[in-house]
């Protein structure tokens, strides 16, 4: 991103905001560019949206030439942030946005020709910018208390509208003609007395602005109301035991933050785990000769939809965890947050799943006399989407039951606050195949018990018909951690694909509470079941009894 472009800008619908640029991120596996940035609100501080541009497939998609896309990146880049807010897919209003990266797709159609939006709606623009960038919060500072000339020609605002440098001094002209602006140049003026007394005492018919300028909805924006926010923190901080107080919206900002760490932290995982298995596919399909075929592409959908669906399963875990850390209770609003909130993500992502399976598609049958098959976009779209759908559904699904589970001790009156752990009966239980248990799993509790911990594994065997997840909840209802012996037996079960990949991401308060041990199986075995298992580090029986225990000690008291 270039330095030298504007970093506070200001949309027709009057919202203005510093662009503060983190940096550029590629992600081959979502064959990406993310263009990241916080937006600080500067209308009535409302905070801060994270916000990331993505450009995906190659830059000659979208212009002819990769010349013509390096020219003009940056000033599109920030065109499609103010276009977002004025088409309501951004907001400062909408708070949990600010959790994670809101994702925005760069679209061809973002480098076209603009057409010329109303000459109102370009004086709006002007007395918009004039307002906030002139007098409120000025670029420059004056000594003497003139007000600087804003530029309105600037060739970021003429994309922006669509306008050229007449149309931008014809208006500009016209409410210098009604008083609002002291011309200084053809395109460059400051904004009268007159102006700023009927901007700030919301007469907005006579400007000419819409009613839905944001200073409108927030009463004016004079100094006092400026200082509104800090009054309402004030009214809103609550004791603690110790009689300090503390704010509440500072304690949803360090949640918010802490439920982010932790979705980064998983994404690198589902990330790696997607190299690995994407890896895999080709491997498969060059050794048949098949990398060519449409079984190949259909295979590499599945694996992006999947793990694109691991990613909205750890969003919503993130957001839970980091809500009970908070001591929150779990009540209907907050289930409408985290369900609201993966809704949304899930939305955007489907339109990245959907240019993936267009730059499958297009670099499959780039130079092939026969062109694109019709309709395999859409089908290998529909599969990513279909994956993703079922896998947040699953998500959303099993937040609502723990919910529901906690408004069914509330009505035994048997409920403890939510963050309330309680004492386990068990330090660790081992869920492991039946079949694994006089020949393994009995040494190694016997050798957990000797080093000090309390075991639990006679009830936790598993056996056909079985269903994992509902083993590993029943073992952590009464355990701090699960070992799970990944052996040839337990595969065999042909445990569902998702239950295997969801054992990795089980976390109590962001503490990885699944500690896996390999017993007579080797990494290219696990990773043909499940190359998530096979990417978690992992204790093996092959190096010895005292080996897994010293391995799995560590685990537990680090």
């Amino acid at each position: 991103m270039d330095s030298s472009l504007a970093t506070r800008l200001v949309t027709i619908n009057g919202e203005c905001f510093d662009v503060g640029f983190q940096g550029k991120r590629s992600v081959a596996e979502r064959d990406g560019v993310f263009h990241n940035f916080h937006l600080t609100d500067l209308v009535r501080e409302r905070g801060i949206l994270r916000v990331s541009i993505c450009r995906g497939g190659p830059k000659d998609i979208y212009v002819p030439t990769i010349a013509e896309f390096d020219r003009r990146e940056d000033a599109v880049v920030l065109n499609t942030i103010r276009r977002a807010f004025d088409h309501g897919d951004l907001s400062f209003d909408v708070s949990p946005s600010a959790s994670f990266y809101r994702e925005i797709s760069l679209e061809p159609s973002d480098f076209a020709k603009r057409p010329l939006v109303r000459d109102s709606e370009i004086r709006t623009y002007i007395i918009h910018k004039a307002y906030w960038l002139s007098y409120r919060h000025p670029l420059q500072l004056s000594a003497n208390g003139v007000l600087y000339p804003i530029q309105f020609d600037e060739p970021l605002d003429l994309e922006y509208l669509g306008a050229d440098i007449a149309d931008m001094v014809r208006n500009v002209q016209r409410l210098r003609n009604q008083g609002l602006l002291e011309k200084v140049l053809e395109a460059n003026a400051r904004p009268t007395e007159r102006l700023l007394q009927l901007y700030e005492s919301g007469d907005y018919a006579t400007l000419g602005l819409n009613a839905h300028t944001p200073s409108q909805s927030g009463s004016t924006p004079n100094d006092r109301e400026f200082a509104r926010p800090a009054i309402e923190e004030a009214r809103t901080s609550v004791s603690e035991t110790n009689g300090k107080s503390h704010s509440k919206a500072g304690l949803d900002r360090v949640r918010r933050e802490y439920a982010a760490m932790l979705y980064q932290k998983r994404v690198g995982e589902i990330l790696e785990s997607q190299k690995v298995e994407l890896g895999k596919v080709v491997e498969d399909f060059g050794r048949r000769n098949m990398l060519q075929s449409g079984m190949y592409l259909s295979a590499r959908a599945k694996v992006m939809g999947r793990h694109v669906g691991l990613m909205a399963e750890a969003m919503t875990q993130s957001l839970l965890y980091a809500h009970e850390k908070a001591g929150l209770p779990f009540n209907q609003a907050t289930l409408q947050e985290i369900t609201t909130e993966v809704n949304q993500f899930c939305e955007a992502q489907k339109k990245h799943l959907r240019r993936a399976a267009h730059n499958l598609v297009s670099q499959q049958f780039t130079g092939q006399s026969g062109g694109q098959p019709s309709g395999l976009v859409d089908a290998l779209a529909g599969e990513m989407e279909s994956a993703l759908s079922h896998m947040a559904a699953n998500a959303l699904r099993e937040l609502a039951i723990k919910h529901h589970e906690i408004l069914l001790e509330h009505e035994r009156g048997i409920a403890k606050p939510h963050s309330e752990t309680g004492v386990k009966e068990w330090d660790v239980f081992i869920s492991h195949a039946s079949e694994d248990k006089e020949s393994f799993v009995r040494p190694l509790a016997n050798a957990l018990e000797a080093a000090g911990l309390r075991v639990w594994f006679d009830a936790t065997a598993l056996t056909v018909g079985d269903s994992l997840r509902t083993k590993i909840d029943e073992g952590l209802s009464h355990s701090r951690y699960g070992i799970v012996v990944l052996s040839p037996n337990f595969f065999v079960k042909r445990w569902p694909q998702n239950e295997l990949d969801g054992l990795i991401s089980r976390e109590v308060s962001g503490v990885k509470v699944i500690l896996p041990v390999w017993h007579n199986i080797s990494f290219e075995g696990v990773r043909a079941y499940s190359p998530m298992l096979a990417g978690r580090l992992a204790a093996k029986s092959s190096d010895g009894m005292e080996k897994v225990v010293e391995d799995l000690m560590v685990a537990i008291r680090t």
